[in-house]
């Protein structure tokens, strides 16, 4: 009877009982790979207009290199539509949320790469440092390389000069008293470069020596020895 009673007054207040509708596992598989391969395309585009945007910066006048780099990078959020129909994305089952989250990806891809491009090993600002540059004997009792030291019996004698570069150097070259450029040879253990010189054991030697790297960036370093 109770039954009978909750049955009438379903039917008098027209409530009907919620069926949920059937879960559709292949439709939801596929737009999930749809959408995880979408998300790889800002990735990507990302990549590659960050070299492309490094590239151009360390070409071009300083002046110009920051907004031309920028617009470079922000144009790529054009590409990344065209990307999509390139890989055959269904643009119609994307929601808002995964566009706001593909330009996020992008913009900070862009960056990561871009500034990645713009330090060493890829690219170098600075010159060549060059240090501890003395004036070294070979002692004739050891037959050992040694700092000079007044008083010293020494049959040769050469310059020694420390160099170093974010990168790699290019070339050192030295000037004594004057006279023209030479090469300067790295030592033995591979630590410094070292160039002979003509001394007479007293008096004093001029010198400059100049590093460069493959950016073409020069340091010159000039002084008297010893």
């Amino acid at each position: 009877m109770a039954r009978r009673r909750h049955d009438k007054e379903e039917e008098d207040t027209g409530n009907e009982v919620f069926t949920p509708p059937e879960f559709d596992k292949k439709e939801y598989i596929e737009n999930e790979i749809n959408r995880a391969k979408a998300s790889l395309i800002p990735v990507l585009i990302a990549a590659l207009m960050g070299i492309v945007s490094a590239y151009v910066f360390l070409h071009l006048d300083i002046s110009y290199a920051w907004p031309v780099s920028a617009f470079l990078g922000l144009s790529g959020f054009v590409l990344v539509k065209f990307g999509y129909s390139i890989v055959g994305i269904d643009v119609e089952k994307l929601k808002n949320k995964d566009y706001i989250g593909h330009a996020f990806m992008y913009f900070f891809a862009w960056l990561a790469i871009f500034i990645i491009f713009l330090n060493p090993p890829f690219a170098d600002y600075s010159a060549p440092a060059i240090e501890g540059v003395h004036l070294e004997g070979l002692d004739t009792d050891t037959g050992n390389w040694t700092t000079y030291e007044a008083g010293g019996n020494y049959s040769e004698y050469r310059i020694i000069a420390f160099v170093n570069d974010n990168t790699v150097v290019s070339s050192v070259e030295i000037s004594i008293n004057g006279g023209e450029w030479r090469q300067m040879e790295k030592t033995s253990d591979g630590l410094a470069y070292a160039a002979s010189v003509e001394y007479a054991g007293h008096g004093s030697i001029t010198y400059q020596i100049k590093a460069t790297d493959p950016y073409g960036h020069e340091n010159i370093v000039g002084g008297t020895l010893p």
